[in-house]
């Protein structure tokens, strides 16, 4: 499995900010469903780079901290409502 997460999801680095936006909403909507306030930090992180997008470094690197049974739910769920 992927683990640095680079040019994935929000992480691209060909997004337009709008949907940028729209793929840091849809991740931490599902990082909420599946971790709960175990993902608090994540959460918290990919929601200040969505008005600040110098720290997306910072929001993927505590995502890929994340265990690999903790992320395979949240990358499963997400790649399915994926269109690129």
């Amino acid at each position: 499995m992927k683990r640095d997460l680079k040019g994935w999801g929000p992480f691209a680095s060909h997004l337009l900010p709008e949907e940028r936006s729209a793929r840091i909403r849809c991740l931490r909507g599902l990082v909420m469903a599946y971790r709960g306030t175990d993902g608090k930090r994540v959460n918290a992180l990919l929601r200040a780079a969505e008005d600040d997008p110098a720290l997306l470094e910072s929001a993927r690197l505590s995502l890929a901290a994340l265990s690999e049974a903790q992320l395979r739910p949240i990358w499963n769920a997400y790649v399915s409502m994926e269109i690129e």
